[in-house]
C-alpha cells in the first residue's frame, strides 16, 4: 500500500497538498478583499476631507475683507467693485456697477490678503489648474480621462447683485467641484456636487457694524471676519436653571420664593409671605353655630352630657357652640418644583 501512496518530498500526500494550497488561494483571496475594501474605505476619507479642505480655504478666502479688496483688483471683470478698495480706503466710495441688473462673471484670481496686491491663491481661468490629493495647487487637471496627481478643480462663478442704488453692491459667489481622478479605484463613490458653494458676500458692512455693537457694545463686530458676538441675554437676567451656568451667580434672595409680577401693592425686590400660615378668628367672618338641646350657661355638666367649651343663649332660644381650637399653622402652598434662580453677570473686561 506504501508503495501506491502518491507522496510529496516532504512526505505529504499528492492530495494533502493540493488541500493545502486550495485553502491558502482562499485565504489570499479573502485578505486581499479586505485590504481592498480598506483602501476604499480610506481612499473615500481622504477624498471628502481634502474636499472639504480645499472649500473651506475658498470661502475663507473670499469672504475675507482684504483677500476681497485684492480679489477685486486683481480681476478685470470685477473692475466696477474697484472703487470700493482702494489703498487708503475711501469711505465715501461708490460703484460703478449698472444700477438694477445682475451682472454674471465667469472664473475670477482668488487672491489672498496679503500686502501688495496678494498672493496668488487660485487661477481657474486656466483650465488645466486643480489641486493635488493633498490641497497643494497644480496645473496638470485633465477634465476628460483624469489625473491621479490633479484630481480636482474648482469652477468659480460670481454675480454682481445692483438694486436702484448700486454704491456698494452684494456679490454671489459660486463653487462649482470636479474630481476626475485616472485610476477609478481612487473614485471610491465621491461625489464632488457635496462640496460646492454658493453664499452672497455684502460688501455694505456699515449697518451690520452698528447693529452689531448696538447689541453687543464696542468691539463686538470683528471687521476681519465679519462676524459679530453678541450675548444675547442682558446682565441681571434671573432664570431658572438646574445649575447657574458659566457667567452667571445664584440669585440667593429668590431662594425657596416665588416670583411676583411689579405693580399694585408690589414694589421691585419686594420680599414678604411665608411658608405656614396660622388662620385666626380675625381672618374668619362673623358666624355662629347653633345647636338643639338644652342651654347650659356654667358648669358643672349634668350627667349624660360632654362638657366641651361655653355654651351661650341663642336668639331663637337653641343655645350656640363655641370652641377655642388648636392654634396649629397650615401648609397651603400648591405642588412645586424646585429650581435655582440665577442673575446674569456683566462681560468680562
Amino acid at each position: 500500500m506504501e508503495a501506491n501512496r502518491a507522496q510529496g518530498k516532504s512526505g505529504f500526500s499528492l492530495l494533502e497538498i493540493v488541500i493545502a494550497m486550495g485553502l491558502l488561494g482562499v485565504g489570499g483571496f479573502f485578505m486581499t478583499s479586505m485590504l481592498q475594501t480598506s483602501f476604499r474605505n480610506s481612499t473615500q476619507m481622504n477624498v471628502t476631507t481634502q474636499a472639504d479642505a480645499l472649500r473651506r480655504n475658498l470661502v475663507n478666502t473670499i469672504s475675507n475683507d482684504s483677500a476681497w479688496g485684492n480679489t477685486v483688483n486683481a480681476n478685470g471683470s470685477l473692475s466696477c467693485l474697484a472703487p470700493l478698495y482702494t489703498n487708503p480706503p475711501n469711505p465715501t466710495a461708490k460703484s460703478t456697477c449698472a444700477p438694477n441688473t445682475i451682472t454674471p462673471i465667469g472664473n475670477i484670481i482668488v487672491k489672498d490678503g496679503g500686502p501688495s496686491g496678494g498672493n496668488l491663491v487660485y487661477d481657474p481661468r486656466v483650465t488645466t489648474n486643480g489641486f493635488t490629493a493633498t490641497g497643494a495647487p497644480c496645473n496638470n487637471f485633465v477634465k476628460a480621462g483624469g489625473n491621479d496627481l490633479c484630481p480636482f478643480r474648482m469652477d468659480l462663478a460670481v454675480n454682481i447683485i445692483c438694486g436702484a442704488n448700486c454704491d456698494k453692491p452684494q456679490v454671489k459667489v459660486m463653487g462649482t467641484m470636479a474630481y476626475v481622478p485616472k485610476n477609478s479605484t481612487f473614485d471610491a463613490s465621491f461625489n464632488p456636487a457635496r462640496y460646492g458653494f454658493n453664499f452672497i458676500r455684502g460688501q455694505d458692512r456699515g449697518p451690520l457694524k452698528a447693529i452689531c455693537e448696538m447689541l453687543g457694545g464696542p468691539g463686538a463686530f470683528n471687521p476681519a471676519t465679519s462676524k459679530c458676538k453678541v450675548d444675547l441675554v442682558p446682565q441681571d437676567t434671573v432664570m431658572a436653571f438646574t445649575i447657574c451656568p458659566v457667567g452667571w451667580v445664584p440669585m440667593n434672595e429668590a431662594g425657596g420664593r416665588t416670583i411676583v409680577g411689579v405693580g399694585g401693592s408690589y414694589n421691585l425686590h419686594d420680599i414678604g409671605g411665608s411658608d405656614l400660615k396660622l388662620l385666626t378668628v380675625a381672618n374668619l367672618p362673623a358666624h355662629t353655630h347653633e345647636v338643639g338641646g338644652v342651654v347650659f350657661d356654667a358648669p358643672p355638666v349634668p350627667a349624660g352630657f360632654t362638657g366641651h367649651g361655653g355654651f351661650e343663649q341663642g336668639t331663637n332660644g337653641n343655645p350656640i357652640y363655641s370652641d377655642p381650637g388648636g392654634a396649629t399653622t397650615f401648609d397651603g402652598r400648591m405642588p412645586y418644583w424646585a429650581l435655582q434662580f440665577c442673575k446674569k453677570l456683566p462681560p468680562p473686561g
